[in-house]
């Protein structure tokens, strides 16, 4: 009797032990709720694309690493900005500065796009600054915005029909088919963007278009939610996993997956 009493009172503190390490895990264990947007191969939706982009795969791989989980929606761009800003969703997938002065955002970037105008092959048009759009029919996409102010504050206040802002679930879809069919002489938008487009629906991107004119590529991040009281604390995990994975080459991986390759390299 003794014998089993002695092992009981033992076997307490390991009992114990076991109840606090699993409230310790829970209470540290959350799911962060990123509002993500159709701009593959940045984000992705994967009801159509069947992944999710790798800046999603990438917040999902630091924050598994970190013990909390990620769960993405798709929305439109300007729901998913303030939908993070309001504190519906504690993380955006893809943003930069110009987007928002409200949401927070690490020090080191998670992609690096650059904006560029398309133009159909053999046309003659050329981009050489702000004025050089004036002579030309423009498509664009609300909400985009890009390292050139002079350029985002055109698109902003033009109120002209020279600019051909398209909406709806897949504008480069429509951006890239209105240029197509010469229903505009020009379309802004993202390189690596439109070559994954290209791609998905097998269109020759390089025979039929090309590149007339490229702004300057801008840092993007996962930005947070400055709703969330633990949004410093994500950015801290965010900025150390990013280098984690870049020097394991688990970075590399995830790109490669999405035909791309690391832009700091």
């Amino acid at each position: 009797m003794r014998h089993n009493a002695t092992m009981k009172i033992l076997a307490m503190p390991v009992f114990v032990g076991m109840i606090c390490f699993f409230m310790i895990s829970n209470t540290y264990a959350d799911t962060i709720k990123m509002a993500a947007m159709n701009a593959c191969p940045y984000n992705c939706d994967p009801e159509t694309d069947g992944k999710k982009g790798f800046m999603v795969d990438i917040a999902e791989s630091i924050f598994r690493d970190a013990g909390h989980t990620v769960v993405s929606e798709v929305l439109p761009f300007n729901r998913a900005i303030r939908g993070t800003e309001d504190g519906t969703y504690d993380a955006l997938g893809i943003s930069n500065p110009n987007d928002s002065e409200k949401l927070l955002m690490p020090k080191v970037p998670n992609a690096m796009p650059q904006g560029v105008f398309l133009v159909r092959k053999g046309e003659t048009w050329r981009y050489k600054g702000v004025d050089s759009l004036k002579s030309i029919k423009l498509a664009s996409f609300p909400g985009a915005t890009w390292e050139e102010k002079d350029v985002n504050h055109y698109l902003e206040t033009t109120g002209s029909p020279a600019v051909q802002m398209i909406y709806g679930e897949d504008p480069l879809e429509v951006g890239i088919q209105m240029l197509l069919r010469e229903r505009v002489d020009a379309c802004l938008t993202e390189m690596n963007t439109a070559r994954y487009y290209a791609a998905k629906i097998g269109l020759n991107l390089d025979r039929l278009m090309e590149i007339r004119g490229r702004l300057a590529s801008t840092p993007h991040y996962i930005s947070f939610s400055p709703k969330n009281p633990k949004s410093a604390t994500y950015i801290r995990i965010l900025d150390q996993g990013m280098k984690k994975l870049r020097k394991s080459g688990k970075l590399a991986d995830i790109l490669q997956k999405y035909g791309m390759t690391d832009w700091d390299k």
